[in-house]
């Protein structure tokens, strides 16, 4: 799976009132103490690749809905019509494709996490709008014509 290699245990076990089960049990196999992952599916005819592929699916998708709820505000709108919540929504998504996306292009950023690149890109915003502030003030632009060009450019 993905180019790793597993090593996989299964087992269709009765579970008093669940019924079949199939158990699997999974570690990749890269390391001496890779954690043991259990993994229950009611799926009896499927073999355990395909339900470990499933599940690490299935994590991806929870981890995306983690981060739109905690760091990109998915849980936060309170709107009252429809094409406002899609709005809503297209924003979130859209916001997390460009996260991800500069995470794959920026290498120093690899290793972060939503959370953490959202934090980046409020640093650097507010580092470009400190250095613009510098830059308009050091050409000699007095204090109300500063904050119009800034209302102006807010307005782009």
């Amino acid at each position: 799976m993905g180019g790793d290699i597993y090593a996989t245990v299964s087992l269709q076990v009765e579970i008093p009132k669940l019924g079949a089960t199939i158990l699997v049990m999974e570690s990749r196999h890269q390391k001496k103490r890779d954690p043991i992952h259990f993994l229950v599916s009611d799926f009896l005819d499927r073999d355990s690749s395909k339900l470990i592929e499933a599940f690490r699916r299935r994590h991806k998708i929870e981890e995306f809905y983690r981060d739109a709820k905690q760091c990109l505000g998915l849980e936060g709108y309170m709107v009252r019509s429809s094409h406002a919540s899609n709005r809503h929504w297209r924003l979130v998504f859209l916001a997390y494709t460009l996260l991800v996306l500069l995470k794959r292009r920026v290498v120093s950023l690899a290793g972060k996490t939503i959370g953490e690149l959202c934090e980046w890109v409020y640093d650097k915003c507010i580092e470009g709008l400190i250095s613009r502030i510098y830059n308009l003030f050091k050409s000699g632009v007095t204090l109300p014509e500063a904050l119009k060009t800034l209302n102006r450019t807010a307005k782009l």
